[in-house]
């Protein structure tokens, strides 16, 4: 357990800028912490989180802000500015914040960007959380770039199970993409969202 932890500005990995919980087979938590000002070059600006073998993560008044994925070269994709989870991972009373995912480092005339505050795949679980003021961002440049889910992403395929409980989801973007579906959430086919009391 992680508690009242600040995770700030380091060099820019390729996975999980500030915080990175990778194949995790036990339960995890991290409470009050804050991961903040962090930078990326493709995956997880702020927190990147990979559960297995019925591992998970939870995440409890912890603030995810500032962060930005896509800062590196060349890749075929960009996701989850503030973080991207792959797993099982539940967080309650977060706040996912001023995040940015960005297609600018890239080559690809038609990469995807996606999730500015949060990419999704998995069972997971937000309750009394806010996801504002996030955007993913594509490069006007290179026309056929898309842009999906400037606050939250959930990845298409029967295996993504997202549900939302009094959550917050405003004024976040998808902007400069061909394409710009879902600036507030965006759910990809096959895959189930549960909203309950969200705004």
């Amino acid at each position: 357990m992680f508690e009242k932890v600040v995770w700030s500005t380091p060099p820019p990995p390729s996975i999980g800028g500030g915080v990175a919980i990778v194949g995790t087979t036990a339960r995890t938590v991290l409470a009050d912490c804050r991961i903040t000002g962090n930078l990326n070059a493709y995956f997880a600006g702020g927190v990147f989180i990979e559960t297995a073998g019925g591992g998970s993560v939870e995440l409890v008044r912890c603030t995810i802000e500032d962060n930005v994925a896509g800062v590196g070269i060349g890749a075929p994709a960009f996701l989850g500015g503030g973080a991207l989870i792959d797993g099982t991972a539940r967080l309650v009373a977060c706040r996912i914040a001023r995040n940015e995912v960005r297609g600018a480092g890239s080559f690809q005339i038609s990469a995807i960007v996606a999730g500015g505050g949060l990419w999704v795949d998995g069972d997971v679980e937000l309750e009394n959380c806010a996801i504002v003021l996030n955007r993913c961002v594509g490069l006007t440049t290179l026309p056929y770039q898309r842009c999906f889910g400037g606050g939250l992403y959930a990845r298409e395929g029967p295996g993504t199970a997202l549900r939302l409980r009094n959550t917050l989801v405003a004024c976040n973007a998808c902007v400069d993409g061909v394409i710009n579906p879902g600036s507030g959430l965006y759910v990809g086919a096959n895959a189930t969202a549960t909203l309950e009391n969200c705004t």
